[in-house]
This record gives structure tokens, C-alpha cells and sequence, in this order.
């Protein structure tokens, strides 16, 4: 059934997020349906990341180096060493260089492309 005249009781809400802060702002959303999501770091393997990030914001914290896993400014036996601890780890792994949340053979490439290097 189609309905050609306007008698009060159409409802012209949209749906969507309204806070213009948000990542997903809809500027025809009227009505606020918690769906916004926010700036932060999106960047796995920075020190400041944060899952719950819509869009990145350009505030990821990075490591000079992924394989420097001591902090001392070189890829060497120190970090062979806290690597092969952790070599396995199933989830929420401390040394997780790829940001798949494990520490698997794609870690262990990227270590080896860096190991006997210095970090800038």
C-alpha cells in the first residue's frame, strides 16, 4: 500500500553514530544507536595499542626495531635468547613480533631478517 500524503505520524529518524568525535560520524544520524567507535592506535604492534581503536590516529608507539627484544639497541644472542623462550607461546604472547598473538615461524622470519643489526 502506498501512502501519498504526510498526516504526522511518519517517523524520519535515521539510525547511526551522532558524536562527531567518532571515527563512523553519520551526519544524518538523528538518533544515536551506540555504534560509534573511536581514534587510537591500530598498529598491532605498537606498545600503545589499542584493540578497541576504529580509525588510527597517528599516536602508535613502535620499537625501533621488532627484533630488539631487550631494548638495548641491537637484534643479538639477548634477544635469541627471550625469543626461543617464547617460541610456541599459544596466545598473549609477550614476544609476539607479528601481532597475531602468537609466536610462530612468521616471528622467527622477521627475527632472523634483523638479527646482527642495530636500531636507529
Amino acid at each position: 500500500m502506498n501512502y501519498t500524503i504526510e498526516n504526522g505520524t511518519c517517523d524520519f529518524s535515521c539510525y547511526g553514530c551522532t558524536d562527531v568525535i567518532a571515527c563512523n560520524y553519520d551526519p544524518s544520524a538523528t538518533i544515536n544507536d551506540n555504534t560509534c567507535t573511536y581514534p587510537g592506535c591500530t598498529n598491532p604492534l605498537a606498545s600503545n595499542y589499542d584493540e578497541a581503536a576504529g580509525c588510527d590516529d597517528g599516536s602508535c608507539v613502535t620499537a625501533p626495531c621488532l627484533g630488539d627484544l631487550s631494548g638495548d639497541g641491537q637484534v643479538n644472542v639477548e634477544d635469541l635468547i627471550l625469543f626461543t623462550g617464547s617460541y610456541g607461546c599459544p596466545s598473549g604472547c609477550q614476544f609476539d613480533i607479528t601481532g597475531d598473538d602468537e609466536v610462530d615461524l612468521s616471528d622467527l622470519l622477521v627475527f632472523i631478517g634483523q638479527y646482527g643489526g642495530t636500531c636507529d
